[in-house]
């Protein structure tokens, strides 16, 4: 692989999503912000599901926008990617449209302890992703052992 990145198509977007069971939720709660670790899901459409506590500050972020964050990285060959999606984040506990209902069937399991009984949805706005490879270490000029300047 030769040094470069660039734009992750949708397919390849949805793929990468699909395949992380974490991701992290960006938000802004009493003027401040925050990116917090969930254990998620995602169906074809790129909507992503996760669950949280009533004590979380998550369980207050139904209605606003909000960030999906998820990425992956290779350190040995110097390879990584991340996906973005931004949108609504939409509490889906009690809902019983078929929508809700069919995103709670989807495998969400959290591993942190504690209840986490409450399901919400990120409706998508956009994805986009980015991939950057840089084997050799020709575009970040860094070297083992050696201090950035």
């Amino acid at each position: 692989m030769t040094a470069g990145h660039g734009h992750l198509d949708a397919v390849d977007c949805l793929r990468r999503l699909r395949s992380s069971p974490i991701a992290r939720i960006a938000f802004v709660t009493a003027d401040q912000p925050y990116a917090l670790p969930v254990n998620c899901a995602c169906d074809d459409a790129g909507r992503v599901v996760f669950r949280t506590g009533d004590h979380s500050l998550l369980a207050g972020i139904s209605g606003q926008r909000v960030a999906v964050e998820v990425d992956g990285y290779d350190a040995s060959a110097r390879t990584g990617w991340c996906v973005l999606v931004v949108g609504r984040a939409r509490e889906i506990t009690g809902q019983a449209d078929q929508l809700a209902q069919r995103l709670r069937r989807l495998d969400v399991v959290p591993w942190a302890p504690g209840t986490r009984d409450r399901w919400f949805v990120v409706e998508p706005a956009f994805i986009e992703g980015r991939r950057v490879a840089d084997p050799a270490g020709i575009l970040a000029g860094w070297f083992p052992g050696v201090p950035a300047s």
